[in-house]
């Protein structure tokens, strides 16, 4: 993600539940610790962003959003895979992720891409209030060189 897709992220956010703020987005370009991925149409519209945390040996995903009406089109399941394997890649034995215990969809999507709950975290969410599910799957064995 460059500067100048930050608008486009950040209006992109405004249909998110915990939307990240344009100094937020702004900011990631700068930060070598934090890989941002956008998605795009053939056509060049965004239909989905990511950010991903990496801290030596383990990843933690921040975010997925895809516009409302773009959803439960495969988007976000295409952002979560390419957030794993940009992980596994870097190095990363252990992905997390936190997810609001009320979003059925993400918990569907997350459970079918192999993560497990491994945490809660009462109260972590505000507007709506909700409880985050720490979830985690093992990179281990993926993208390992061979001896």
């Amino acid at each position: 993600m460059v500067t100048a897709d930050a608008a486009a992220v950040a209006a992109l956010e405004n249909e998110s539940l915990s939307p990240w703020t344009a100094a937020q987005i702004a900011a990631l370009p700068e930060q070598k610790q934090y890989r941002a991925r956008l998605c795009r149409a053939a056509d060049g519209e965004l239909v989905g962003w990511s950010c991903l945390l990496l801290a030596a040996d383990e990843a933690e995903l921040l975010k997925i959003a895809v516009p409302l009406a773009r959803r439960r089109q495969g988007i976000g399941r295409a952002l979560l895979a390419d957030a794993v394997a940009g992980a596994a890649r870097a190095g990363a034995r252990r992905f997390f992720l936190e997810v609001r215990e009320h979003n059925q969809a993400a918990r569907a999507l997350y459970a079918g891409a192999g993560f497990i709950e491994i945490g809660r975290r009462q109260g972590y969410y505000r507007q709506p209030a909700d409880d985050a599910l720490v979830l985690e799957k093992s990179l281990r064995g993926i993208y390992e060189k061979s001896a």
